[in-house]
């Protein structure tokens, strides 16, 4: 639409243009500062990329139906960029990533001249962040060693081997799908490793408010273990009665994700009251546990998380998810709703992924979307009275009894929910 408007006023060509001026000049802006703060040697800048944009442009838009002349300005590029590079390392400074970033200006000057302006955008957005963020992603890969590098290897390996080869049918009277079941693995697996990264990449072991936050993505169960066993020691219960009720809310969020993901009629259902139970429970927990937080600045918020691509892990929650499934399809046929409900329950008690997983696909299909919405809620919110147990349990202090009240009101107002929805 946009696009649309500024051609009334604007050549096609114009527009282009602009685009691959605007598009290279960011990049040279970035590589500009680089250099002013360094004082290091540093192919091109704020005048350079722009310019290497516009050739590219400018050798498709001359020749658009021969790639000839394209080719040998890259060539003569790559050519400069070699120069470039070698005296670098003359002078002792290591890198190819500027010179690598001229030949991608290059390239995305001849993708915005062919029409493609969505995909030269993205190309340069990705190449700015990777340029930009070059100390946290040094940092971040200090810190993974090579035991996680193995774990994420193979995980790949068995992610584009195993899931694009798998029968997306269903088999037995259970109506087991071998491709949901290993796509439902991919992303509780994926979601759980968006944490465990985002806590490598930002020293979340500094703040306990935020590995809390993270925790619930991971796993809002073991973060509360986690938590309470830290407050024993700790007499900011403030703070720690306030991660707890932040660690539960998010995990709303997050099973609202899950659901989207598999249920779009369920995740409808649940969208409006997972999102306000889980933003409010964050505001809350957090204006708590801000509440004289100053009182323990050097509390670690180091949870311990460990790696979740590890295969073993994998391919034990593709156990339980197929058990749940099967267990639901069951008691939906002997026991009716009744059965569906009193399984719910019982889930809550431990971590709720796998029949929350295993009600999205039996909903519709062996239980009614209404029953799986209300399964979910009682699964949610069981969970939390479980949680709210565990934390006075573990601390047997202030910050647990503070942390449990808290969760028990969560889990009560989440059950409001059955007569909402």
């Amino acid at each position: 639409m946009l696009l649309e408007q500024l051609q009334s006023f604007i050549p096609p060509e114009g527009i282009k243009i602009i685009t691959a001026l605007f598009l290279s000049f960011v990049v040279g802006l970035g590589r500009e500062g680089e250099r002013s703060s360094t004082g290091i040697y540093y192919f091109g800048g704020i005048r350079t990329f722009p310019l290497l944009g516009l050739l590219g442009y400018s050798l498709i838009y001359i020749s658009p139906d021969s790639i000839v002349p394209f080719v040998i300005g890259f060539a003569v590029v790559g050519l400069l960029m070699g120069l470039s590079y070698f005296r670098k390392f003359a002078q002792g400074v290591p890198g190819f990533t500027t010179e690598l970033a001229g030949l991608m200006v290059y390239l995305v000057g001849g993708i915005v001249s062919m029409g493609y302006f969505w995909v030269a955008t993205t190309l340069i957005v990705i190449e700015v962040f990777l340029l930009e963020m070059k100390p946290t992603l040094a940092r971040f890969g200090r810190k993974v060693s090579r035991k996680e590098m193995i774990t994420l290897t193979k995980f790949l390996l068995v992610f584009l081997v195993i899931l694009p080869i798998a029968p997306n049918k269903n088999f037995t009277q259970f109506e087991l799908n071998p491709f949901k079941t290993w796509l439902v693995v991919v992303a509780i697996t994926g979601i759980s490793y968006f944490s465990y990264i985002v806590q490598k990449i930002t020293k979340s072991t500094k703040s306990v408010i935020w590995s809390a936050a993270l925790g619930g993505i991971y796993s809002s169960t073991m973060t509360t273990v986690v938590l309470a066993r830290k407050s024993k020691n700790n007499n900011n219960h403030y703070l720690f009665s306030g991660s707890l009720l932040i660690s539960s809310s998010v995990m709303y969020l997050r099973v609202l994700a899950l659901i989207f993901l598999f249920n779009r009629t369920m995740a409808g259902r649940l969208l409006i009251g997972f999102s306000v139970i889980g933003v409010l429970g964050i505001v809350v927990g957090f204006f708590i546990a801000m509440k004289r937080h100053n009182q323990d600045e050097n509390v670690s918020g180091d949870l311990g998380i460990t790696n979740p691509l590890e295969l073993k892990i994998a391919f034990l929650f593709a156990f339980l998810f197929i058990i749940t499934v099967i267990i639901t399809k069951l008691l939906a046929e002997y026991l009716g709703n009744k059965g569906v409900y009193g399984l719910s329950a019982l889930m809550g008690l431990t971590e709720i992924d796998p029949f929350i997983l295993g009600i999205t696909q039996s909903a519709g299909v062996s239980v009614n979307i209404p029953v799986a919405v209300s399964a979910v809620i009682i699964a949610t919110s069981c969970n939390n009275l479980a949680k709210a147990l565990y934390a006075w349990l573990f601390s047997r202090n202030r910050s647990g009894r503070w942390g449990a009240v808290m969760l028990v009101i969560l889990g009560l107002i989440g059950a409001l929910l059955l007569w909402l929805v």
